[in-house]
């Protein structure tokens, strides 16, 4: 993937935006950005903003995992086992 780092960062940022509505939200204060999520009701605003942190979560552990070394390893283990 040739944007992994700006996957990260959005990642990233996700999950930091989530974490601090849902903490924010605790207090009594929102965010403008999250305003259109508290008309929906407060138990599903926080059910989104929990989703938006897991999503921010998973795309960081994904952009973060290199296919092509784990391929590689697996492919060195294989050879080493035919050899016996």
């Amino acid at each position: 993937m040739q944007n992994n780092g700006f996957v990260k960062i959005i990642g990233f940022l996700m999950f930091l935006l989530g974490g601090c509505a849902v903490f924010l939200s605790f207090v009594g204060v929102n965010i403008s950005l999250f305003s259109a999520l508290e008309k929906l009701g407060p138990s599903v605003s926080f059910t989104l903003k929990l989703v938006i942190m897991i999503i921010g979560i998973v795309i960081s552990v994904i952009a973060n995992t290199n296919r092509k070394e784990e391929d590689d390893e697996k492919d060195m283990y294989m050879h080493r086992n035919d050899n016996y």
